[in-house]
């Protein structure tokens, strides 16, 4: 394959804000204050995960003072694992108890009178030991199984009301209860407003004919860059493409084309690349599938033009193209 202009581009984006929600909070009647509201409202990609699910071991918890102490337990392929925790705990208000009934998920504070008062989830416990860990323990290691739009296609932000009726969620939670028993779903949100344009001029290439063509060609697509639903359109295709999440359909095995509704803005721009990276190595997590390995730094890039036979910005002449290119 041969340049077609000696300057190429692609556009980039970077996860820039992240939020975890556990399908027990999504599901259930619990208020999302008007901040959390806010920065949810902003996200733009979710991923339906799932992990293994944390329960107390019975018998083994203490509250001592300011402290809850005891067991965690969960499973992996029906064995179980434990690991010994302190959690900082002050009780609130009326509080002098606390109690941890089955299914042992919740570690409950009581008043005098018996009545609930405020809780602690072990998966909550769990998320926060996790971070004394790497990035791919157990606690740590978060299997894609859908990806989705936050932003509805009428424009809504809602992105927690939508999820709650989405009917792929409600599927996936009840064949995971059914298959998976021993594992959770967990939300995860991302926005992704650090975009980027990467260009290289490939002066081995031998062109050197209609360099002011190729210039124009570059300032019209700065000047015309993809809108918000364009953007988001294309990040979810990479996304999915590259991760091939069990329960999504659209652009899974599909060839990179411009039959591709959702990368049309890149082939109106002559785009010959997308470059999209989820980065959560600072919160101590790591993404994988069936066919993704457990990393915390994905780099996703599509070949938008390898069907034309052409050179894209990843296939530098007389150098090796870059691993792991989606064509």
């Amino acid at each position: 394959m041969e340049r077609k202009f000696i300057h190429e581009f692609a556009f980039g984006y970077l996860n820039s804000f992240t939020a975890m929600v556990t399908a027990q909070q999504l599901t259930s009647d619990a208020k999302i204050n008007p901040a959390q509201a806010e920065q949810l409202s902003n996200c733009h990609i979710y991923l339906i995960c799932a992990r293994p699910s944390f329960y107390f071991i019975d018998g083994a918890i203490k509250h001592d003072k300011k402290k809850l102490s005891g067991e965690i337990g969960y499973k992996i392929e029906g064995k179980e694992i434990k690991f010994y925790f302190e959690y900082n705990w002050v009780l609130e208000d009326d509080a002098v108890d606390v109690i941890c009934k089955y299914p042992f998920r919740e570690v409950i504070s009581i008043n005098n009178k018996g009545e609930k008062v405020t809780y602690v989830s072990a998966s909550i416990i769990a998320t926060s030991y996790s971070s004394k860990l790497d990035c791919f323990s157990d606690l740590s290691s978060y299997e894609v199984l859908y990806i989705g739009q936050a932003v509805g296609k009428n424009g809504s932000r809602n992105a927690i009301e939508r999820l709650r009726n989405h009917s792929t969620l409600q599927k996936i939670l009840a064949q995971t209860f059914y298959n998976k028993p021993d594992q959770e779903i967990m939300l995860f949100m991302y926005a992704f407003e650090h975009e980027q344009i990467f260009s290289s001029l490939d002066g081995r290439s031998g062109l050197i004919n209609d360099t002011d063509g190729d210039d124009k060609r570059f300032k019209l697509a700065i000047k015309n860059r993809p809108n918000k639903n364009q953007a988001i359109n294309m990040i979810e295709a990479a996304l999915i493409r590259y991760f091939q999440p069990e329960y999504n359909e659209k652009f899974k095995e599909s060839k990179i084309s411009p039959k591709l509704k959702a990368l049309g803005k890149c082939y109106d721009l002559d785009m010959s690349g997308i470059i999209v990276e989820i980065n959560t190595e600072n919160l101590f997590y790591s993404l994988y599938t069936k066919t993704i390995k457990k990393n915390y730094h994905h780099i996703v890039k599509i070949d938008l033009v390898s069907h034309q036979q052409r050179s894209s910005f990843f296939r530098p002449t007389g150098f090796n193209a870059l691993p792991d290119i989606i064509e």
